[in-house]
């Protein structure tokens, strides 16, 4: 009889065990990366919840996450390897995230029915510019570059700098912005492309501000996305695109540039 009932006890606690199992999944936090180099020595930290974060990229999903009621945990690192995280499901997702086919095949962004990313969701678009030295003979008329002679850089893992590889300009440097206006102040580099928001914060406080130009027109004109992984995407997809959903309420009008 006794034997009976712990038999009885066992199967009740594994079934409650298995109930209990969805719940316990629904309570994990959100694992979001996003990129290390985003610096608040060129750009204020917001205090949003529990974080202290830095870009309007960060600042945004922290609000749309808290409206929602949804905990997350933020996880900052080198781009290449927050990407890299997220193809693999090591996080569930990556914050301000550019488009291409290739990434689209590992990550999930919002689409529309033609299998395109859809703008609607995106959190802002961003415009990158080449910025030389302001005497040097670099040029850029849309198409093409002129007067290479170093090479151009930027930052490892974006989509300009499979840009400028295509171009045959790329000049691979491990180093952050700042590193790369005292290059092409000191003409090591003809120059580097980096979002206008970015690269002008930081030129604005350099000593060699005066040396840098931006030259016109416009590198590359991108849309930025909150990107899921493929797993996070099949665990809960109707959480996540409730988050890509609620973006719109929460986007800067005009689009940051």
């Amino acid at each position: 009889m006794v034997s009976n009932d712990c038999n009885q006890i066992t199967r009740w606690a594994a079934a409650l065990a298995m109930l209990l199992l969805p719940l316990a999944a629904a309570a994990k936090p959100l694992q979001l990366c996003h990129d290390a180099a985003v610096d608040p020595k060129y750009e204020s930290s917001v205090t949003v919840g529990n974080y202290a974060v830095t870009g309007l990229h960060n600042v945004m999903t922290l609000k749309i996450l808290i409206k929602l009621g949804i905990d997350v945990q933020l996880h900052s690192m080198p781009w290449v390897r927050c990407l890299h995280a997220v193809t693999k499901g090591d996080v569930d997702g990556a914050i301000g995230v550019g488009w291409t086919a290739e990434r689209a095949l590992s990550m999930q962004f919002p689409l529309q029915s033609n299998g395109e990313p859809d703008p609607a969701f995106a959190l802002f678009s961003v415009n990158y510019f080449v910025y030389s030295h302001a005497q040097g003979d670099l040029q850029w008329d849309g198409q093409k570059f002129h007067q290479v002679k170093f090479g151009i850089a930027a930052p490892k893992g974006f989509i300009v700098a499979q840009m400028l590889q295509q171009l045959g300009v790329y000049n691979p440097l491990e180093a952050e912005i700042d590193a790369a206006i005292m290059l092409t102040v000191n003409r090591r580099i003809d120059g580097f492309v980096q979002s206008r928001t970015v690269a002008e914060g930081q030129i604005a406080q350099s000593k060699d501000a005066k040396l840098i130009k931006r030259l016109e027109p416009v590198f590359f004109r991108q849309q930025l996305y909150l990107v899921f992984s493929k797993q996070a995407m099949q665990r809960d997809p109707t959480q996540l695109k409730q988050i890509w959903q609620t973006i719109p309420e929460f986007r800067p009008v005009p689009a940051a540039q």
